[in-house]
């Protein structure tokens, strides 16, 4: 009787959407999305419960043209806070995380720099300080890097092997090894056609 009765308890718990944070169990994810910074900085953004009462907002944002032209390549932080204790995000957390999106997009460049940085969603205005994210200032990482050789689109990068090295590298090489091979073949012999 007292095995059916658990065994009962315990689907009831199943059934009714209980977050169990235990040995093992994965942190539900909150909410996300993406958006742009300074034109060419791509960004994403995941919210995952850390426990029950708090929300860990993870941000990564990498620029392409930066790791060429130079500049700031990529960033990541984190914030957190805790939702829960305001009454807007208990009635309406896709509205909460929309509004928290358009948040991260405003801090633009200094998301992950300014250690007073606080992200806050507009109907959770009025919400005690700590339903707000602030940023982890130890989970801070930017990535930068200088420019460049602006090379003519033209120029070749590696010498072009004789067609003989290039028939031995095909030869001992698989086809997809086949250009590091020839290279390293003429660095051997010195190749001159």
């Amino acid at each position: 009787m007292l095995k059916t009765l658990l065994t009962l308890m315990y689907l009831l718990v199943l059934a009714s959407g209980v977050k169990r944070h235990g040995p093992g169990a994965s942190p539900s994810v909150a909410g996300g999305g993406r958006f742009h910074l300074q034109g060419t900085m791509n960004c994403t953004w995941v919210a995952r419960e850390s426990d029950p009462d708090s929300v860990r907002v993870s941000v990564k944002c990498e620029d392409p043209v930066a790791r060429v032209q130079g500049g700031e390549t990529d960033m990541e932080c984190a914030y957190d806070g805790k939702p829960q204790i305001c009454p807007a995000y208990r009635s309406d957390p896709k509205g909460f995380w929309r509004q928290m999106g358009r948040s991260f997009k405003k801090l633009g460049a200094d998301m992950c720099k300014d250690e007073n940085a606080q992200v806050r969603a507009s109907m959770c205005k009025r919400a005690p300080r700590d339903a707000h994210f602030k940023l982890d200032i130890g989970s801070s990482v930017i990535g930068a890097q200088s420019g460049g050789m602006d090379l003519p689109p033209s120029a070749p990068l590696l010498p072009t092997p004789c067609p003989e090295t290039r028939r031995r590298a095909e030869e001992y090489c698989s086809s997809s090894l086949a250009n590091v091979c020839a290279f390293f073949l003429m660095m051997m012999q010195n190749d001159d056609c």
